[in-house]
């Protein structure tokens, strides 16, 4: 406990001391002493002992006493010196390499380019077996060029004059060695502990499914709404080897036996809410540290508070409010997974064992987990995989694709559009992996752009959806987390990833001769009719904080706000009688919802789903959806969307060959292509092969749209063989 308190301690002190006035003005003064000095070094050795005696003499006096130590083991070899400072197998930095020449060899762009080059073979010659990041620092004492290799690859910065940006960064990357690094390797060492998955993440899964056996009303409402949501269902013989494995998975991991269907559900809901809880918590040490250099929430202090008081702060964070102060208005939203935190719900159990979470994320250093240099990256997607069993990802029609083969599809997409400024969608999105790879593309695109640049294409070209919330919170987090660094403290934004069915899109009507969407969700009470003018959400920034105000009016039983609301964001010209109506009676439906205890999350939703049919249109659609047959589906969904396959033409009408059966994936491709694929635009999905032969899928490589219209295959690309799937281009 003392242990614990000192580090903390040496931490706030460090960071107040990198922040200061004083910290900036030594470096400029040693920078500016080692460029004089390095100008008449004869060698490199004189050059590396310039650097040696400031900074040894700058930690000893400034950093030592608060338990930060420079100690560098040294290496020679022919014309060159170096430093190698190497971290723990789990820090953030695997190692700093300081490559030393003297200033003849990198007179010219030859020299530079061959110091470069043999940096960057040091670099891959390293013991890294944790693949964590590993930096390279080339210098003759008067300038610089830092060089970095992860995960994504190698980049190679351009050479600056050295000043005193460039210390802070050696010293800052230095402190970073001895503290455990905010990474995707390290969340799931941590919260998992693979193989034998005993970790926190698990401790929290087993007290919130303990939780559930005596769920409130309102628990019991979002726990039966996300299996609406979800379509689950047990009515579907042919499904059955999918929902054994299913349950035999999660069965073993609760170490328990099911009594019957409810039961494992109520273990899904309760994993599903574990991971939820534990992204939501990361999310705010990400945001705020990017968004003022510091976690505001203390998270030992978190650890160690009263059960209620622990709960009001975790129930803040559910709401969202605590990142709409950040200016991002939709990054958290009030979900169905904020159930525990209820004051009903809650319970000692839950709350121990989230401290847990705290304790673990307390001792994560502080370092930005993305910058400029490194490369765009699906950080949650090795905890998800983990926490979630292969059978229950695959039973929801779940397969996660590997990077290299996102860029494939978007890189092969992107050449066929053969357009500069391309836009990007993936429909169903998951945690992230093809969008971070758009964005990934569209930064490297623009090069040595302004930030502000950089970020305005970002979030216009790139954008997601699902229907899976936790894929969406996942998604949003690691959207935000690739655009941190563009970011100004300032700026307000939304993250261009939504809550949706690409398989049922709200559907553009002309409605007393207004342009409107048309749309129905379905709740256990009754269905939400919804016909809007499509004005009212042409404005997505606007129309999400406005639905965000409209929330609190209807907590308050208040309808006459809500519905001024939502006739605010109405051009004047479409407020037609009949118009003025249905949004009277939507805001009178959904405070009865909140009246009977039965609201919470509509509002929220609806914003999703409208903002959907708003979103434009794509130059490409890239994605791998899920993959589900027609007789797996349950058959209230296949109910739902028979008139959508038949309108497309979707069935083969081959009874002989199974011509009734369908893959949901490939309404998904024909759905998604008709509402945001642009005329000369380009959809390249991941799907299963035997679409590509099987007569039952004849009805959908006609590739008729539902107003006759059609799309042609442009290419596919075998990859069975390699063990992945199809890849079909449509045009």
């Amino acid at each position: 406990m003392i242990d614990s308190a000192l580090k903390r301690l040496s931490e706030k002190q460090y960071l107040a001391i990198i922040k200061s006035d004083e910290y900036k003005e030594l470096l400029a003064k040693m920078s500016s002493q080692i460029v004089h000095n390095s100008k008449s070094a004869p060698n490199e050795a004189t050059i590396e002992s310039y650097f040696d005696c400031e900074l040894f003499h700058f930690f000893k006096m400034v950093f030592e006493p608060i338990g930060y130590k420079y100690n560098p083991v040294k290496e020679s070899s022919i014309a060159t010196r170096r430093h190698i400072t190497k971290g723990r197998a789990d820090t953030a930095v695997g190692a700093l390499v300081i490559e030393f020449k003297q200033p003849s060899k990198l007179k010219t762009i030859k020299h530079q380019k061959a110091a470069l080059e043999q940096i960057q073979e040091y670099l891959d010659g390293v013991d890294n077996e944790n693949d964590t990041t590993m930096i390279g620092f080339v210098t003759d004492g008067i300038k610089g060029c830092f060089v970095i290799k992860c995960e994504g690859g190698t980049t190679v910065e351009t050479y600056r004059n050295i000043d005193w940006t460039t210390l802070d960064r050696l010293i800052q990357n230095i402190v970073s060695l001895g503290q455990t690094a905010l990474n995707s390797r390290n969340l799931v060492d941590n919260f998992c502990n693979p193989p034998h998955n005993n970790g926190i993440a698990f401790d929290l899964l087993n007290s919130l499914y303990s939780t559930l056996s005596n769920m409130t009303p309102k628990t019991s409402m979002l726990f039966n709404e996300w299996k609406e949501l979800f379509n689950l269902a047990h009515d579907d013989i042919s499904k059955q080897q999918a929902i054994i494995d299913r349950r035999s998975s999660l069965e073993s991991l609760l170490k328990v036996q099911f009594s019957g269907a409810n039961a494992e559900y109520k273990a899904l809901f309760a994993l599903q809410t574990a991971y939820a809880i534990i992204v939501k918590i990361v999310a705010y040490r990400v945001v705020s540290y990017a968004r003022y250099k510091r976690s505001l929430y203390d998270f030992e202090t978190l650890r160690h508070l009263p059960a209620d008081a622990l709960r009001a702060q975790l129930s803040a964070l559910e709401e969202g409010s605590i990142f709409r102060e950040y200016g991002i208005t939709n990054l958290l939203e009030g979900d169905f997974f904020s159930w525990y935190s209820s004051p009903d719900q809650w319970s000692l159990e839950i709350a121990n064992s989230i401290s847990k979470v705290f304790d673990v994320l307390s001792q994560y250093s502080n370092k930005a987990v993305l910058n400029k240099v490194e490369r765009s990256k699906d950080f949650f997607k090795a905890l998800y995989e983990t926490m979630m069993p292969a059978a229950v990802r695959h039973s929801l029609g779940e397969y996660y694709t590997k990077k290299w083969l996102a860029q494939h599809v978007v890189d092969e997409a992107v050449m066929m559009v053969n357009i500069e400024y391309w836009r990007g969608l993936d429909p169903c999105c998951g945690s992230g992996t093809f969008v971070t790879v758009m964005i990934d593309k569209v930064l490297h695109q623009l090069g040595n752009e302004s930030d502000e640049s950089k970020l305005r294409h970002v979030l216009d070209r790139v954008k997601g959806m699902d229907l899976n919330p936790v894929a969406v919170l996942t998604a949003r987090v690691n959207y935000f987390i690739n655009i941190s660094h563009l970011i100004r403290d300032d700026e307000e934004l939304e993250i261009p990833v939504y809550l949706g069915d690409s398989s049922y899109v709200p559907r553009k009507v002309i409605f007393d001769g207004i342009r409107c969407l048309e749309y129905s969700i379905s709740t256990l009470k009754k269905p939400i009719e919804i016909i809007v003018p499509e004005s009212m959400v042409s404005d997505s920034l606007a129309f999400s904080k406005s639905m965000t105000t409209m929330e609190l009016h209807i907590k308050n039983l208040d309808s006459e706000s809500a519905f001024n609301i939502l006739i605010s964001l109405v051009d004047e010209n479409d407020l037609t009688e009949k118009i003025v109506e249905r949004l009277q009676l939507l805001s009178v439906e959904l405070v009865e919802l909140e009246r009977n205890n039965w609201d919470g999350i509509w509002a929220r939703i609806i914003t999703n789903f409208l903002t959907t049919a708003n979103i434009g249109r794509f130059d490409v659609i890239v994605g791998n959806p899920p993959w589900v047959d027609w007789k797996s589906l349950p058959s209230g969904y296949r109910d739902r969307i028979k008139s959508l396959c038949i309108s497309r033409k979707l069935f083969s009408g081959d009874k002989l060959t199974g011509g009734i059966n369908l893959n949901i994936c490939a309404l998904i491709a024909n759905v998604a292509a008709e509402n945001w694929l642009k005329e000369e635009g380009v959809l390249a999905f991941l799907m299963p092969e035997p679409l590509v032969y099987q007569p039952s899928y004849e009805g959908f490589r006609n590739l008729y749209m539902s107003n006759d219209s059609r799309l042609f295959f442009r290419k596919f690309t075998n990859w069975t063989k390699a063990g992945h799937p199809v890849l079909a281009n449509l045009k």
